[in-house]
């Protein structure tokens, strides 16, 4: 994986301005709590899990994998640079599409917004793109997102935050409780297929492990909808739906061990 070189705010502002080209894609996305179980809010758990964890959440490859062809991946981490032969082991290992991957160094800003912010700014800068961006709300990504969103509203096709604490969100990004949460969202925007969903789906599910569906430090709603209610969906809505409100009403510890 390879990090560009981007231009400036002065070029956000004139990219800002230009209409997108609805045709290529590019796919930001967070790492830890986004698409791999890290647990950030826990510094002892997050740094054992960072060592010696690979597991990512079901269903986020089968995600990702299903966008359009051509879509551009890049990786945006606040990890610290050091780590990266790491994170790319992650990404591998998990099968997650090749792309990019930034990660945090010394020269860049110490505040985890401002140094998100600024870099989506960067790479809309340097293309014309429609972006879509995924995070987590554990720290500071549905700001940095709302701040970009604000910006240079024409050119972010979609916001999603993966829920694991639950708290208040800005209303321009979209929440996510699991990976099927978020391919309904691609789903009823076209970047999907019914057969991509199933399969989403499928992985989502899995029997035998869903603590990495929804972790056991994660919100685990007893009251569930999934996002997109339309008709070719109420058998799959139906499965995940009770799966979930199933899962949830069992305590955290029992959930972990299943």
């Amino acid at each position: 994986m390879k990090i560009h070189a981007y231009l400036g705010f002065l070029g956000l502002l004139i990219a800002s301005l230009d209409t997108p080209d609805a045709s290529a894609l590019t796919a930001v996305s967070d790492i830890d709590d986004t698409l791999k179980i890290s647990h950030v809010l826990d510094p002892i758990d997050a740094m054992v899990r960072g060592l010696s964890s690979k597991e990512a959440f079901n269903g986020m490859s089968e995600a990702l994998n299903a966008l359009p062809a051509g879509t551009r991946f890049i990786y945006l981490s606040g990890r610290n640079h050091l780590l990266s032969q790491n994170t790319l082991n992650f990404l591998n290992e998990n099968h997650f599409p090749s792309g990019d991957l930034i990660t945090h160094r010394s020269s860049d800003p110490d505040s985890l917004q401002e140094y998100k912010a600024s870099k989506i700014r960067e790479i809309l800068a340097s293309q014309s793109d429609e972006l879509i961006l995924m995070g987590d709300d554990t720290q500071s990504d549905p700001e940095a997102f709302d701040e970009v969103i604000r910006q240079a509203p024409l050119r972010i096709k979609g916001a999603y935050i993966h829920q694991i604490t639950g708290r208040p969100l800005p209303s321009s990004v979209t929440p996510i409780l699991t990976a099927f949460d978020l391919a309904e969202q691609w789903y009823a925007r076209n970047d999907l297929n019914y057969d991509q969903l199933r399969a989403v789906a499928k992985a989502t599910l899995a029997p035998s492990h869903f603590s990495a569906s929804i972790a056991r430090f994660q919100i685990c709603p007893i009251e569930y909808q999934a996002p997109i209610q339309a008709p070719e969906l109420i058998n799959l809505n139906h499965e995940i739906e009770n799966r979930i409100v199933s899962e949830c009403s069992k305590s955290p510890e029992e959930r972990e061990s299943d």
